[in-house]
């Protein structure tokens, strides 16, 4: 007779933890999508270091640093989590062909 109502005061609670356990994964999942777009716009934003061409002139290699300060507040938030340098391939028209980012 007892024993019923301890069963749907557990079921109520599994349901309660697998809720809880959802909004965890989303609100995960929000941040981390949030870093990326952050991190995408410093990437935008960036400011070329070096440009070096290849021994044989076919491409050029370009080092970047990510403007995090550019985002504001978001950006400083972010910054730590993250390299600031990135490099980018282009080759002799101007078309990439690989980036670190």
């Amino acid at each position: 007779m007892n024993n019923n109502s301890n069963g749907a005061g557990s079921h109520k609670s599994g349901r309660a933890a697998r809720g809880v356990w959802i909004c965890l994964v989303a609100l995960l999942l929000l941040l981390f999508a949030s870093w990326l777009m952050v991190r995408q716009m410093a990437s935008d934003a960036g400011k070329e270091l070096r440009s070096a061409d290849s021994q044989n002139g076919s491409c050029v290699l370009k080092t970047y640093t990510r403007r995090y300060s550019a985002i504001g507040l978001a950006g400083r938030i972010a910054s730590p989590f993250g390299s600031s340098y990135y490099y980018r391939v282009y080759s002799r028209d101007g078309q990439l062909l690989a980036t670190s980012e």
